[in-house]
């Protein structure tokens, strides 16, 4: 049995019936942080000053971030702050696209090494491009004892018209010390801006 909606509430799988919302006091609650919104050409986009001990898992809800790039070939592109500074080398990470269409496919890129100075999280942005959307999770970002990790799946309409779904995974390599920050921004070298978009920067209680 799916999950349903019940005039007491909602039911669940196992009979059992949720009558209230979850709480922030709740061990699995996703409690609402932040949010930074973007409405004319900016080159960094920094979430910061929540990331600590108090959450397991952060969440960035992204919303209709839009490139003003000249050409659609603009990626979009993250990075770590880690021990106070965001970092531009130590990155290892993947990213697959699956694009929509008559001539649907899959494709991907990739690191090549650990050294790698930025993250992937999209690419073939700008004038055509409509509204990229993603969900990143962010794990233990205040621990001190591994790498840290991000991961999450996004999508967005192309010229064509396409829907181009994509997901991608990274870490940062360099050293463990605590995250504090993300900060996204467009390739330099493929040039433009972010021009529009918001973020919505939520956590996960770890008990």
């Amino acid at each position: 049995m799916a999950v349903s909606l019940v005039s007491t509430g909602i039911q669940f799988p196992d009979a059992s019936i949720q009558t209230t919302a979850a709480s922030a006091g709740s061990p699995s609650a996703m409690v609402y942080l932040s949010t930074v919104t973007i409405t004319s050409n900016t080159a960094n986009v920094d979430i910061e000053n929540a990331f600590n001990s108090t959450y397991s898992t952060y969440v960035i809800i992204a919303n209709n971030v839009n490139a003003n790039a000249s050409s659609n070939n603009s990626r979009l592109y993250c990075r770590l702050k880690v021990g106070g500074t965001y970092q531009t080398s130590g990155y290892r990470w993947q990213m697959t696209d699956n694009t929509s269409g008559s001539g649907s496919s899959f494709s991907g890129a990739g690191s090549a090494n650990y050294s790698e100075s930025y993250i992937m999280l999209a690419r073939d942005l700008g004038t055509s491009t409509l509204n990229w959307s993603s969900v990143m999770y962010i794990t233990n970002p205040a621990g001190t004892s591994d790498q840290k990790n991000i991961y999450g799946a996004g999508g967005y309409l192309n010229t064509g018209p396409y829907q181009i779904n994509n997901t991608y995974s990274a870490s940062y390599y360099a050293s463990n010390a605590a995250l504090t920050g993300v900060r996204f921004y467009i390739d330099p070298n493929s040039g433009g801006n972010i021009s529009s978009g918001t973020w919505r920067l939520y956590g996960i209680k770890a008990s």
